[in-house]
């Protein structure tokens, strides 16, 4: 079995991980990349396991114990790879700032500096451009690693300067067997896969507690008032819903998988009203995303449920014969 952390660990995800293996091995590694991709599917790993294949103490991190670096590093506690993560809502140009002052000297005790920088769309507009002087002129013994699953909402000049590693969904078989080999019932590991939109990260989620059951009841909640059209019912779900936007997200992301599981399964009319049901929750997820309250969300989501609903069944009217 391979060691936790290491390229050898990671999952459905050969193309990129071969990739930063063999440019580590020849000592040819970019000066920064960014590693796109939903979110739960080894991106992060990927940025340890790099740290570990270029500072194990041994020299091989597939095969160490691990040693005292390799150690350091999977518990983010490396001095020379630091990660820079949001503060609060977001990540501040200060905390920029402050890297700049880390990164102005050379490493304190590895061979190279990882930076890691975990979620880099969570950087500010004015943190990410002074993240650019960092990009424009990189140390020869630092690299710098953006992690997204929304790459879309950095700065253009940001992701030109990245030399960017593309991470994929993982298939439900895969997914459910790591969930397997973490534990959980079979079943329950499957329809996790199944509705974790390929994501092995939110498939351990749902199985926490009754977090999948929670779940589903409230997908099930917001389906049936989206489609109720009734303003009184909309407002009761998303009150009862509350405002914590995780919770929220993952509900959604289980409603889209729905959808999208019905879309194929269904005749050509009622695929493309599936297909319709799951862009109307990818934009509530895009929402969510810039912040928007969670009970406006719901609400927004409802009304486009049923304009999406109504539009379908003119267009149906008009073709029939």
């Amino acid at each position: 079995m391979a060691a936790a952390g290491t390229f050898a660990s990671i999952v459905g995800q050969e193309h990129a991980i071969e990739g930063l293996r063999r440019a580590a091995r020849a000592d040819r590694l970019a000066g920064a990349y960014l590693f796109a991709g939903p979110a739960g599917v080894g991106k992060a790993t990927a940025a340890r396991a790099l740290a570990r294949a270029l500072d194990c103490d041994e020299g091989d991190p597939e095969s160490c114990a691990p040693c005292h670096a390799c150690d350091r590093i999977e518990r983010e506690m490396h001095p020379d790879v630091p990660w820079l993560r949001p503060d609060g809502a977001s990540i501040k140009i200060e905390q920029v700032r402050d890297l700049q002052l880390r990164l102005a000297h050379r490493p304190n005790e590895a061979r190279r500096r990882v930076v890691i920088v975990d979620p880099a769309d969570k950087l500010y507009p004015n943190a990410q451009n002074a993240l650019l002087k960092l990009l424009e002129e990189p140390r020869l013994d630092t690299h710098i690693v953006l992690i997204s699953a929304a790459p879309h909402r950095l700065l253009p000049t940001v992701r030109s300067r990245c030399q960017r590693v593309t991470f994929v969904p993982l298939g439900a078989k895969a997914i459910a067997k790591l969930c397997e080999a973490r534990g959980a019932d079979t079943a329950r590991a499957g329809e996790a896969a199944r509705l974790c939109d390929g994501s092995v990260g939110r498939a351990i989620a749902l199985l926490e507690g009754d977090a999948l059951d929670r779940r589903m009841k409230a997908a099930d909640a917001i389906a049936q008032a989206a489609a109720s059209r009734s303003a009184a019912s909309v407002f009761a779900t998303a009150t009862r819903l509350g405002s914590e936007r995780p919770e929220i997200e993952a509900t959604l992301e289980i409603l889209r998988a729905r959808c999208r599981d019905a879309a194929s399964a269904a005749d050509a009319p009622g695929r493309r009203v599936h297909v319709r049901r799951a862009w109307v929750v990818t934009e509530a997820l895009a929402d969510l995303a810039a912040n928007v309250a969670v009970p406006l969300v719901v609400e927004r989501l409802a009304f486009r449920w049923g304009a999406h609903d109504l539009l379908g069944a003119e267009r149906a009217r008009a073709t029939a014969p």
